[in-house]
């Protein structure tokens, strides 16, 4: 994978275009950090169709509501424990 700091990326947009649909994503750094990546549309789709793929077909949101709502026991994963309320002053008894 290439690597170009940001301000080679910025000077030369054209050609890191160029670059990641001849030879693959195109790494963009920032004092030396990852930052971003550049890559080809096809390579893009691909990768969103490979997501989805693995996902069953469906976005994100329908993946999440497919998690179990029950421990394997059939107890609610998640409970409140019980706890005491407290008593709230709000000063009304004062006028």
């Amino acid at each position: 994978m290439g690597e170009w700091p940001v301000h080679d990326a910025k000077a030369r947009f054209s050609a890191l275009i160029e670059r990641a649909e001849q030879e693959g994503p195109q790494r963009v750094t920032r004092h030396g950090k990852p930052v971003a990546v550049v890559m080809a549309e096809d390579e893009y789709r691909r990768l969103l169709v490979g997501a989805a793929e693995r996902r069953g077909g469906m976005t994100f949101g329908q993946f999440l509501l497919t998690a179990p709502k029950t421990g394997l026991d059939g107890d609610a994963l998640f409970q409140r424990e019980p706890m005491a309320l407290r008593e709230v002053d709000f000063g009304l008894d004062d006028a």
